[in-house]
């Protein structure tokens, strides 16, 4: 149950961010001052609820979130308003690297409990 509502939050999330990438700019929200930390915000959650959904997995969550961050990115050359930059795609791998990470110590501790306690 836990893992199917953590799927359909990664599924929102995802929507969430894509439609934000892809919108004319002054439709972004922005929840930072500084929009960097806005992309690297979104993608550390997008990798902690998935790293969750997907603890045994995580080497693969993180290379697709690398590729979904880079594709993102790319995808920003077909709206004439809208300009891809090589740091935005970076700012999105890093809340991805951080968010599996915080996603990997959280599934490590549990194994540890798990094993202590049995």
């Amino acid at each position: 149950m836990v893992q199917k509502l953590l799927i359909a939050l990664v599924c929102i999330c995802i929507a969430g961010i894509a439609a934000v990438t892809l919108a004319q700019v002054g439709l972004r929200p922005h929840l930072f001052s500084y929009p960097s930390l806005d992309r690297v915000f979104a993608f550390a959650v997008l990798g902690l609820l998935l790293g969750l959904a997907l603890p045994r997995r995580l080497p693969m969550v993180l290379a697709v979130l690398i590729a979904g961050a880079i594709a993102l990115e790319l995808l920003q050359f077909v709206r004439a308003d809208r300009d891809p930059r090589f740091f935005d795609a970076i700012a999105k791998i890093v809340g991805a690297v951080a968010g599996v990470g915080v996603a990997w110590g959280l599934a490590e501790i549990m194994r540890r409990r798990r094993a202590n306690a049995g």
